[in-house]
């Protein structure tokens, strides 16, 4: 790492809906907490209908995962625990976060409501080390909120929210230019941010099965198989991320919500519960406060 390159944090909450939901359980005086059994976020167990929007870790043992049906979840695992989804608590858990982040840095971009990124450039005579401020970050998070984060550390947005994305939960990676040939490149193509299951559909059919073999692939190639994507394609595969921390968002001309199904959708009820999930989670969005 050059000392005049860049920090960049990338904060993700580990499992934020259920985390948040059984963080506001346990201080109501709920005995057992979520995190630790079969459990979900989304819909109603007794009206067996919505998705799975969260799930601890007991459940995705079980083979449960974001966006199926509670039915199918439920024939999964017969004890699987599902509270609906609580906005206003979500917003004020993700407020919560980013007051700590703010103490850090001023210059901190929510990304979503359970992640962001965070400039530590020049910050190190304040806080010290970049691993150590982030280790400190994660303590305060847990022991003032109650509950973890994974941050990713890199000198671009890019490469630190593919950092955060390393083992889980609760856990502080560093992916910098010298660590990419030993951390990111051995890693398959689908994991790289932004390509999606088609793209990594037709770049396996072109032989490319890791990023390493997509960030040493001929540019022009891809830019004729891919068009202006095969540029994006071959720089996030070399690091390569020319995108700032900025603090400000720009004003939002429309709302959108999305979530990748395992299953193709095939009737109109199951499309209704969808599509009604994905509009109250857009709500969160509408009504979170500028920061």
């Amino acid at each position: 790492m050059n000392e005049n390159e860049q920090i960049i944090f990338h904060i993700d909450v580990n499992s934020a809906y259920l985390s948040w939901t059984a963080i506001s359980l346990l201080k109501k005086g709920e005995p057992t907490d979520l995190r630790t059994i079969p459990s979900i976020i989304g819909g109603s167990i007794e009206d067996r209908h919505g998705i799975v929007l969260a799930k601890s870790t007991s459940a995705k043992k079980h083979g449960i995962v974001t966006g199926e049906p509670i039915i199918q979840a439920m024939q999964k695992c017969p004890n699987l625990i599902a509270y609906p989804p609580d906005f206003a608590l979500y917003s004020k858990c993700s407020r919560a976060m980013f007051d700590i982040l703010s103490e850090y840095s001023d210059r901190i971009e929510p990304f979503s409501i359970d992640e962001g990124f965070l400039d530590y450039t020049g910050m190190e005579a304040l806080f010290g080390p970049p691993i150590e401020a982030a280790k400190a970050i994660q303590k305060r998070i847990l022991a003032e909120l109650g509950f973890t984060v994974n941050i990713g550390i890199s000198t671009n947005k890019l490469l630190a929210k593919m950092a955060s994305d390393f083992e889980k939960p609760d856990r502080v990676h560093t992916l910098f230019p010298e660590e990419m040939s030993a951390k990111f490149w051995p890693l398959p193509v689908e994991s790289l941010y932004g390509c999606g299951k088609t793209t990594a559909k037709r770049l396996r059919s072109l032989g490319i099965t890791t990023i390493g073999a997509l960030a040493k692939a001929d540019r022009q190639m891809l830019l004729s198989n891919f068009k202006s994507q095969g540029d994006y394609l071959w720089e996030s595969a070399n690091g390569i991320s020319s995108s700032a921390v900025t603090a400000e968002s720009p004003a939002n001309k429309g709302y959108g919500n999305s979530v990748t199904l395992p299953y193709d959708v095939t009737d109109t009820e199951n499309a209704h519960h969808i599509l009604l999930s994905l509009c109250e989670l857009s709500l969160i969005h509408i009504s979170e406060p500028t920061r």
